[in-house]
């Protein structure tokens, strides 16, 4: 379980303010909201990324006391907008999600996972490419496998179907509905969350307006988030693949 005491964290004129909040192990949260809510704040928080006081413990661990050896063994991060500046092959740059299990010494064993998130993910075509000859899609699809053959209880993602084609992001929705890992992501597809998330946190402005079950979302509830007019008949589009 994840437990957050009272956050406050302000950036020039913006906040994250937040009051006790506690995700249990294997929930789904998708995090929605409109842009410069605090989403993304929130996650970084969340990972110790901030130049701020924690408020936040991990299976009861304060994770202001953890190493960063033992917070690499807690959870993954998929950052917003993630890169790699140094010309790995998309092999290397998955494997090293497995470094914090070896030290960087590398087993069979290792090299075996490898290639089942490479498989996974549909990139396995491209373990011989370097990053920077990817499309922009491709790599967010690289840097994904590399979090989850990081092994951890919890997975942090933000935006984790940005840039992606349809089947592309559907696939990535199930494989995350289908993992045991418990998954934080922030979402803008407010039809894929409400598929995908049984646990929906609308934020505005730095707090949280709404933590709900995707069946209690409303046109009245979007409209207030996101400042929109919402049709009371909405519905979205079915894809399948």
């Amino acid at each position: 379980m994840i437990k957050y005491g009272k956050i406050y964290y302000k950036r020039n004129d913006f906040a994250l303010d937040i009051n006790d909040l506690s995700i249990r192990t294997h929930d789904k949260v998708a995090i929605l909201g409109e842009n410069g809510c605090g989403k993304s704040t929130f996650i970084n928080y969340s990972c110790g990324l901030l130049d701020s006081e924690l408020n936040v413990s991990y299976m009861d661990r304060p994770l202001k006391s953890m190493s960063m050896e033992d917070r690499a063994k807690m959870f993954a991060l998929f950052a917003q907008n993630p890169d790699v500046a140094f010309p790995f092959t998309v092999f290397e740059i998955v494997r090293m999600g497995r470094f914090r299990m070896c030290s960087g010494k590398y087993s069979r064993k290792d090299d075996e996972k490898t290639i089942e998130k490479l498989t996974l993910f549909d990139i396995v075509k491209y373990k011989d490419k370097r990053l920077n000859e990817l499309s922009g899609g491709e790599k967010r699809r690289v840097l994904l496998a590399r979090a989850f053959n990081q092994e951890t209880p919890f997975l942090f993602l933000d935006e984790p179907v940005s840039m992606l084609d349809i089947r592309h992001s559907l696939e990535i929705m199930n494989i995350i509905e289908d993992t045991m890992k418990t998954v934080v992501a922030t979402m803008h597809d407010i039809n894929l969350a409400m598929r995908y998330f049984k646990r929906l946190i609308f934020m505005k402005d730095g707090q949280i307006l709404y933590d709900i079950s995707n069946n209690e979302v409303t046109p009245i509830i979007i409209e207030e988030v996101y400042n929109v007019k919402v049709s009371p008949n909405f519905r979205d589009y079915s894809f399948i693949i």
